[in-house]
């Protein structure tokens, strides 16, 4: 328990999540073909924004992720942090 308390302490470690969730949107995206122009537009976002996420030049809320995900066929969920990290 130690361990996993450590990880949310530490900032490289959130980040790399945040990193994580991002990237895996951005390669279901393109494996789907979905151009950054056609998801804005589903979402109602702006293409600069969505690029600007994708980008990790800004962070994405929960709301926004999961708004961004669903009409991909995804969504975010709740799993436990595996002790080998």
């Amino acid at each position: 328990m130690e361990r996993i308390e450590e990880y949310i302490k530490n900032e490289k470690y959130l980040l790399d999540q945040e990193y994580h969730i991002i990237s895996e949107l951005v390669r279901i995206r393109e494996e789907q073909r979905m151009s950054q122009k056609k998801l804005s537009e589903m979402v109602e976002m702006s293409q600069p924004s969505l690029a600007r996420l994708e980008s990790k030049r800004i962070s994405p809320g929960i709301d926004t992720m999961l708004k961004l995900l669903a009409p991909l066929g995804y969504t975010l969920d709740v799993v436990p942090i595996r002790e080998d990290m």
